[in-house]
């Protein structure tokens, strides 16, 4: 099973005296975004939304499986002639009115307000779990976006290498420095690091559509943080064990 560390913080990586290579201490790396796109997650979702009203119908059925039944009250007439009802025509005319009460045996009633406790107490535990993978779930949405949008970036930089050495290449073949196969191989680079640019669009594309799902629909425009730098320091490193 594999599990997944994120490590934040600032990482420069550089070679050691045997070529190794050594990171700088880690510094705080700011999360733009991520606290309120959670709150937006756990606010708006239909899930978590039912099992909290889970939670408030169960504990609402504790009171009652612990009291006793209504009572129930009667009205009725005894002898009463028809269709007068004059109560006055027979001596043996009667009212009768009756309250009853029924008393469950012992023990029963608590038992059963104890099953309710408990699945009060079950649904809570339900409710707490959905709230906690949903948090995670929407980490995991934020800086999956963040991965998309830094591989994004990676890519315009590499095609501005690469329209770099296709003018430079030209320039030395103007000038004889270079022949014309130089020139060749640099534009097939280039058109090589094109053709990988709509892939990465896409998943930034795939990225925001998920995470607006996570938070049941379209959202404000969510910011997350650049996992690389200007200069290629390494601003977040995902390892997985």
């Amino acid at each position: 099973m594999k599990q997944l560390t994120l490590w934040l913080g600032a990482v420069a990586l550089a070679a050691g005296p045997q070529g190794a290579v050594r990171a700088q201490a880690p510094a705080p790396l700011h999360l733009p975004g991520l606290r309120e796109y959670v709150t937006q997650v756990l606010q708006r979702n239909a899930g978590l939304a039912a099992a909290r009203a889970d939670i408030t119908a169960a504990s609402e059925r504790v009171a009652p499986e612990g009291a006793l039944p209504d009572p129930v009250l009667s009205f009725g007439v005894v002898n009463a002639p028809v269709p007068s009802f004059d109560l006055r025509q027979q001596d043996m005319t009667m009212l009768a009115i009756r309250l009853e009460q029924m008393l469950p045996f012992p023990g029963k009633q608590g038992a059963a307000a104890g099953v309710a406790r408990d699945e009060s107490r079950a649904a809570e535990a339900e409710a707490g779990a959905v709230e906690a993978a949903l948090a995670a779930g929407a980490a995991l949405a934020y800086f999956d976006l963040a991965y998309a949008q830094s591989a994004l970036t990676v890519w315009r930089r590499r095609l501005q290498l690469a329209e770099q050495a296709v003018r430079v290449a030209l320039t030395r073949y103007s000038t004889g420095m270079v022949p014309q196969a130089e020139v060749l191989r640099a534009q097939v680079r280039r058109a090589r690091v094109r053709e990988n640019g709509h892939s990465f669009a896409a998943d930034v594309e795939r990225a925001d559509a998920a995470a607006d799902a996570l938070r049941g629909g379209p959202g404000d425009s969510l910011q997350v943080p650049a996992l690389v730098g200007p200069d290629s320091t390494v601003l977040l490193a995902v390892l997985h064990d």
